[in-house]
């Protein structure tokens, strides 16, 4: 198992726990399923969920890639495809719930796990107000 597959797999662990303590019904999908995982909270709604290991990177950020490029062979990120980003954040060894609706229309998207230092708040996205758990 390569280390990217092992992240993932940690990723994905930390995630199914989050959600089952959480109070949800976690069903994994296969590895061909363009997500990860279905949540049922038990109200008729199922909810996929596509799950991201991230490091944090030294400027408290962490990125999210939506659009693969022109040679990949994988679909993009979309409310077509997805309808939620879990993302684990090893540092934090916290999981957070994003709606795919929060940042579809970008390519990709650099969101701040850590307050900037300079308390700057204008173009600043907080993951915890993206977060929805």
């Amino acid at each position: 198992m390569s280390i990217t597959n092992q992240k993932g797999y940690i990723g994905e662990q930390a995630f199914a726990l989050e959600a089952a303590k959480r109070g949800y019904w976690v069903a994994q999908m296969p590895q061909d399923c363009p997500y990860d995982f279905i949540l049922d909270k038990r109200d008729g709604n199922l909810i996929r969920v596509q799950v991201k290991y991230r490091s944090l990177q030294l400027n408290g950020t962490i990125s999210l890639r939506l659009k693969n490029g022109a040679r990949s062979n994988r679909a993009n990120y979309s409310s077509n495809n997805i309808d939620m980003f879990a993302v684990y954040v090893a540092e934090k060894e916290e999981t957070f719930l994003i709606p795919i609706s929060e940042i579809q229309d970008m390519d990709e998207i650099s969101i701040r796990v850590e307050p900037p230092k300079n308390n700057q708040k204008k173009g600043v996205r907080l993951i915890q107000e993206l977060n929805i758990w």
